[in-house]
Order: structure tokens, then sequence, then C-alpha cells
């Protein structure tokens, strides 16, 4: 006779099996992601721009209706190692009403009043404040290539900008 550990048993064991089968299914798909990716890249930023560079095309429509274009993709990222050379740049430049910023002040328990008064008078009183200069990447992004396409000179290397060909296909 079964008992009511062997039913539990009987039902747990089959899906924790399931459960481990399906991370590893999931681990396997990843891993296969990831080669997916790398090849696309190799295809969309290199091997298809590069050969429409050999052949002098910036846009091609293939026989069954597949448009191809190239272009280029501006990569920039305003925060991590960059971060002070953008501000130092955009205030080099006059740039610097991009630059957002934000004053955060930290109260703690107990200081709901307070932390309320803050908030609508925008001041210091007495809490923890700091002040955080951002920048929005897009606008980031849209100047420099407005910069560029106006043929300014922009430290593209020192910023941390990048300027990778890529290609799109449309059905």
């Amino acid at each position: 006779m079964l008992t009511d550990d062997d039913l539990a048993t009987s039902r747990l064991t089959p899906l924790a099996a399931r459960q481990l089968k399906l991370e590893a299914d999931v681990v396997e798909a990843e891993e296969g992601l990831k080669t997916k990716k790398k090849a696309l890249a190799a295809i969309a930023e290199h091997e298809l721009p590069d050969l429409m560079a050999e052949l002098g095309f910036t846009d091609f429509t293939t026989k069954d209706g597949l448009r191809v274009t190239v272009k280029d993709v501006l990569n920039a990222a305003t925060t991590g190692k960059y971060k002070a050379a953008i501000f130092a740049w955009l205030r080099a430049t006059d740039n610097d009403s991009l630059i957002t910023h934000e004053v955060v002040a930290k109260f703690g328990r107990g200081e709901a009043e307070a932390a309320e008064s803050a908030r609508r008078a925008a001041g210091n009183l007495g809490g923890d404040v700091a002040l955080t200069d951002k920048i929005n990447v897009q606008t980031f992004k849209a100047l420099v290539r407005q910069l560029l396409a106006d043929g300014e000179e922009v430290p593209v290397d020192e910023i941390g900008v990048s300027i990778a060909t890529r290609s799109t296909i449309k059905v």
C-alpha cells in the first residue's frame, strides 16, 4: 500500500526532474543566443557594410524585395569612466546647458514633515544633501551627431563616443 510520503515523492520527483531539465535547456538556449548574436553582429556590422562599401552602395534592394541600407550609428554612454570627460567637454564648449542638476536630501525615520517641507521648498533642512550632475544620453548623442554633421571637431575618443557602420534590412 502506498503511503502519503510515497504519493508525495511520486509527484515531486518528476517535477524536480522537469525543472532541472528546463534549467539546463535555458542555459543551452542562452548560449545559442549568444552565438547567434555574435554571428548577426559580424554580418550587420562588418561583412555586409564592408561589401557594400567595396561595391559603392549605401542602399540596395535585392531581387526578392529586401531593402538593405548601411548607415553610421553613434554609440555613447554618459555614465561610467567617460562621465567626467563628457562634462568637462560640455562646459568647455559652452554646451553645459544640457547638464541637469539633481539635489537629493536624505532624511531619517520620523522626519517625514521635514522631508515634505524640503520637497516643497527644495531647500536643505538639515538632511544629507547630494548634488548630482546628469545628461540624458539621447540629448548628448543628438548634440554630438549635430556637431559632426556641421563639421565641428568632436574628441570622440576622449568622451567615449564611437561610430559604427551597421546594415539594416527592411522587408
